[in-house]
């Protein structure tokens, strides 16, 4: 009986499909008088129609219009050298208009090493050379930006 019951289970299973659509386009029109709607893809619709009118059933996908969003960059630029590193790593920044926090921690999320960053400084140099080698990760962190990098450690 167990040795029937293994196949049926196998064999026996049911796969349920939802309704989706994998369109790769569509688009809508309308005026005073109706709209139509259509998408490139639909797996199945239905048209209920009579002398002056008509209805559809199944999935519509209004004209979408895509906007760009524009990603806003911290307002200065860090740079974090050598990367990969044996010893010490030097982070300079320019266009610093505020005091930042600069902070390494390990791969477990342990902070290991911090120091300030005043935004009249030219660099900042970190001594790796006490750490395993590894990965690591420098934050930044301002007032309202924040940026992190990895680095790696021989």
């Amino acid at each position: 009986m167990k040795q029937m019951i293994i196949p049926l289970c196998l064999f026996g299973s049911v796969t349920i499909y939802g309704q989706e659509v994998i369109a790769s386009g569509g688009t809508s029109f309308s005026n005073s008088d109706g709209s139509i709607e259509w998408t490139i893809g639909e797996p199945v619709i239905e048209t209920l129609e009579n002398n002056s009118n008509f209805a559809t059933q199944g999935f519509h996908q209004t004209q979408l219009q895509i906007t760009e969003v524009e990603e806003n960059d911290t307002y200065y630029d860090v740079t974090v050298f050598p990367n990969p590193t044996k010893t010490n790593v030097e982070v300079q920044i320019k266009n610093l208009n505020e005091d930042l926090s600069i902070k390494i921690f390990d791969v477990a999320g342990k902070l290991v090493m911090q120091k300030p960053y005043q935004k009249h400084d030219n660099a900042q140099i970190f001594d790796l050379s006490s750490l395993e080698s590894g990965s690591y990760y420098l934050k930044l962190t301002g007032k309202e930006k924040t940026k992190i990098f990895t680095i790696i450690k021989h």
